[in-house]
């Protein structure tokens, strides 16, 4: 199954239906966390597409990756309700342009060759 999500490369990797769910549940997440302005969150989601394609790649299942990235997003909102994430403000900047550094690194490998 395909991802549907250009975090992760479609042209090596194909999700199965189990990782797909879990893949979903953890990009739900980050929407929710990111809209409720918690820190850390796109850091988190580029680290583990990276690993999800990395293991696709490597023909290896991505559930164990996928599993603990939601683990992670979870552990980081209750951090964050705790108040601890008031003091980690500064890291969402930097996520941010880690995103955008991660965005045109994959755009650059999808652009057609000339």
């Amino acid at each position: 199954m395909r991802t549907g999500h250009p975090l992760i490369d479609e042209s090596c990797v194909v999700l199965s239906i189990q990782e797909r769910r879990r893949y979903d549940e953890f990009l739900r997440l980050a929407e929710c966390l990111d809209r409720q302005g918690v820190p850390g969150v796109y850091t988190e989601v580029a680290e583990i597409a990276e690993s999800v394609t990395r293991l696709k790649r490597q023909g290896c299942t991505a559930m164990a990756a996928l599993t603990q990235g939601v683990a992670t997003l979870k552990r980081v909102e209750a951090a964050y309700r705790k108040g601890i994430g008031a003091a980690c403000k500064p890291l969402f900047g930097a996520s941010l342009v880690l995103l955008s550094v991660f965005w045109a690194l994959v755009a650059g490998q999808h652009s057609p060759s000339l």
